[in-house]
């Protein structure tokens, strides 16, 4: 540390200021301006980094005024006796006080601003309230930077890779990460050829350093080509095939039945449904003439056509005819009941011929009746009258009635007045699989 440095003035200056402290013991008891007194000096050093430290200064004075302001600039300006008011290029610092005292104040120097050990100069200013002020310089001296930079550590670390070589790309170099150091930029970076990098390990502190002991770490080697397809058979171009027309499509009639009618595979071009998609895919070695290897043609597109309407034909059965079959006449006897409580005697001849041939046909003879009463003759077919006949006494004697009735129809032979009729039966064969029928 150094205190204010007074520098030596020449010897008529001294002289001089002898003579006034001489005039001052016979002037005024209060000092005039010209007896202010200061100084300067560096009452503390710390280190900020390795580049860089803090210098705290102390100003101090005596003889002073009650107030005044105290400045501080670079460079070296010390000078004794009155250093006045201009305070151009200075820079303020604070306000002090009192006749007696000091005050500090802390500036930041890069080692940059140092020769050796020893800092920049600089000044300071106390300019009193009288407009008298003085002035002072110093600077730091012997300060030991090593105290800044603690020991370098060897935790610096960097490495390279090699990507292989492919068909298409050659080997190419990769910096890994760096710890503790900075890359630099790498020559030859792509096959072929040789490559260099250089790693530096970071200036701190501390100074980081690679193993073995060395600030730097430089990468050297060569990088191949890429791979030649005469010794490596994968490398060879494919050969090209010509991409397939559109394949044929089967769509019957009806909605949603189309389908792909997927081509067989070759020895270039195989053939895969996805999703209902149709691709075709070059086998290894071969790509399409457009430098593609899959040709999708998408999902079949159906028509949905309608199916035609188809009316069968109409079949009309052949006409079978029955063989006539002629049953046998079969004629019912005739029964003549005495009709009770009547004295009237019912004799009608009724005599029915039965051909069973579809129909039946009912004979009526009246020639023998000797009825005093007319009589009524009717048929019923399932319960049914389906004819009547008045025989009219005397008028119709004899006459024979004749009329076909439906198989299986009864006759009744009514008197008028009498309390019970005659009914006559017709016996008709059955059809084939049916009973015999008797009319009743």
């Amino acid at each position: 540390m150094i205190e204010f440095q007074l520098r030596k003035r020449a010897l008529g200056v001294y002289v001089a200021l002898l003579a006034m402290v001489a005039a001052t013991l016979v002037s005024l008891s209060v000092a005039p301006a010209s007896a202010h007194v200061g100084d300067i000096k560096v009452t503390k050093q710390t280190c900020v980094s390795a580049s860089e430290m803090q210098a705290t200064y102390e100003v101090g004075w005596s003889r002073g005024t009650a107030s005044g302001k105290l400045y501080q600039r670079s460079g070296l300006y010390g000078q004794g006796g009155d250093a006045g008011s201009n305070i151009s290029g200075w820079t303020f610092v604070k306000n002090v006080s009192g006749v007696q005292g000091s005050a500090s104040f802390t500036l930041n120097h890069p080692k940059s601003s140092f020769t050796g050990g020893n800092g920049p100069w600089w000044s300071s200013k106390v300019v009193f309230s009288d407009g008298y002020g003085v002035a002072a310089d110093t600077r730091v001296e012997g300060f030991d930077w090593n105290t800044c930079s603690p020991p370098a550590v060897k935790d610096a670390d960097a490495s390279v890779s090699i990507t292989p070589n492919s068909c298409t790309t050659p080997e190419k170099l990769v910096l890994g990460p760096a710890v503790n150091a900075t890359w630099g930029t790498p020559t030859g970076a792509t096959g072929p050829g040789t490559y260099s990098v250089t790693a530096t390990g970071d200036a701190g502190p501390p100074q980081h350093l690679f193993a073995d002991g060395q600030k730097t770490k430089t990468f050297t080697g060569t990088l191949k080509d890429k791979q030649d397809p005469n010794t490596n058979p994968e490398c060879r171009q494919p050969d090209k095939v010509a991409v397939p027309a559109v394949p044929s499509v089967t769509d019957d009639c009806g909605p949603n039945n189309a389908y792909w009618n997927k081509p067989t595979d070759t020895a270039s071009v195989v053939w895969t449904l996805v999703n209902g998609e149709l691709i075709a895919s070059t086998t290894k070695g071969y790509v399409f003439e457009d430098g593609t290897t899959k040709h999708n043609y998408g999902t079949v597109k159906d028509s949905n056509e309608p199916c035609p309407v188809v009316t069968p034909p109409v079949v009309i059965p052949p006409v079978v005819t029955p063989p006539v079959v002629t049953p046998p006449v079969v004629t019912p006897p005739v029964v003549t009941p005495v009709v009770a409580g009547t004295s009237a005697v019912l004799k009608p001849k009724v005599a029915l011929n039965t051909r069973c041939t579809g129909t039946t046909t009912f004979v009526l003879d009246n020639r023998g009746s000797d009825a005093a009463v007319p009589f009524r003759l009717k048929v019923k077919h399932h319960g049914k009258v389906i004819w009547t006949k008045t025989i009219r006494v005397g008028a119709d004697k004899g006459r024979t009635f004749t009329k076909r009735f439906p198989n299986g129809a009864l006759a009744m032979v009514t008197a008028s007045g009498v309390r019970a009729a005659r009914k006559v039966p017709a016996i008709c064969p059955a059809p084939p699989g049916q009973a015999p029928s008797t009319g009743r």
